[in-house]
């Protein structure tokens, strides 16, 4: 039950933040959102700002596991890697607001906190790798891949590709088709 209500305090928090921004947020209205007092929060989070740290700890925690489950589906290199591109349209266009409050208050994020998203992103990093290393032993990618730039290749289109759509172009997730960059991160430009 404890879990519950901290679940429903970080989900308030992150409407709450992607509205008003971190100085703006009121823990009155992010306890409203939660439906609970405001002390309440106090038993879960000691301040504004060490909920705000939790709210990108539970988010990056959020992404990996859906990162996981991607991965672990039934499919080829280029199946997964579709997949692994949509679900981070649908993560991001989800958390777009907040994705902004987020980089607009890195200030805010103690030196642990960013040791600890990179080591989130690394693991990721190693994730995909896993990934095209099984495509390379299953005969689906070339065999002098160097899965370590491929893998930061794909990370990094991923994020620049719905970057543009949903932020720039202001598409919504669902109009977004990742296939014709995977195409082109699979066949490279010859």
């Amino acid at each position: 039950m404890a879990e519950n209500k901290r679940i429903q305090i970080l989900d308030s928090a992150a409407v709450i933040f992607s509205k008003h921004g971190f100085h703006g947020a009121k823990m009155g209205d992010i306890a409203k959102g939660a439906g609970i007092g405001k002390g309440t929060i106090y038993r879960y989070f000691e301040s504004k700002e060490t909920l705000f740290q939790e709210l990108i700890r539970y988010g990056m925690e959020e992404y990996k596991e859906g990162m996981r489950k991607v991965l672990n589906r039934e499919g080829n290199c280029k199946e997964k890697i579709i997949e692994l591109f949509k679900y981070h349209g649908y993560y991001l266009g989800k958390y777009i607001d907040i994705t902004q409050v987020v980089i607009n208050q890195e200030g805010l994020m103690p030196k642990k906190l960013k040791e600890e998203m990179v080591n989130e992103k690394m693991e990721l990093l190693a994730m995909i790798e896993e990934l095209l290393d099984r495509g390379k032993n299953n005969k689906e990618l070339r065999e002098n891949l160097d899965v370590g730039l491929a893998a930061l290749s794909i990370i990094g289109s991923i994020s620049n590709f719905y970057g543009k759509e949903l932020y720039y172009n202001r598409k919504e997730f669902k109009e977004i088709c990742p296939e014709p960059m995977v195409d082109l991160l699979f066949e490279g430009f010859n």
